[in-house]
């Protein structure tokens, strides 16, 4: 009976030490875990925050071509107020076709007579 009694010691003991086995690995299974989960977490803020600022830039350069473009608007808007005081208005000369050039109008229209 003593031996039986120490043959069971011996056996819980046996599975005493599988099952702190187990608890150990999965303690450190758990702790591999947790630390994939803050490598994860710790790319995932590095990523908004290079987000963050290449939107900045995005931002910056949309807000630049914004300031290009409302100058390119008044530039041409002054264009067109102040054009007619560059134009110059000629009468008396007939147009023969759409978009005839001078030269072809004074050939035709005046010839050249040699003396």
């Amino acid at each position: 009976m003593l031996a039986s009694a120490r043959s069971d010691i011996k056996s819980l003991e046996e599975r005493v030490g599988a099952q702190e086995l187990v608890v150990r690995e999965g303690a450190n299974g758990g702790r591999e875990a947790q630390l994939e989960t803050e490598r994860s977490l710790e790319w995932l803020h590095d990523s908004e925050s290079s987000f963050q600022s290449e939107l900045h830039g995005i931002r910056k350069r949309l807000d630049d071509i914004e300031e290009s473009l409302r100058k390119l608007e008044i530039a041409v808007n002054e264009m067109q107020d102040y054009s007619y005081a560059f134009n110059i208005k000629i009468l008396g000369v007939p147009e023969l076709k759409v978009n005839e050039d001078a030269a072809f109008v004074l050939i035709n229209k005046y010839p050249f007579k040699s003396t």
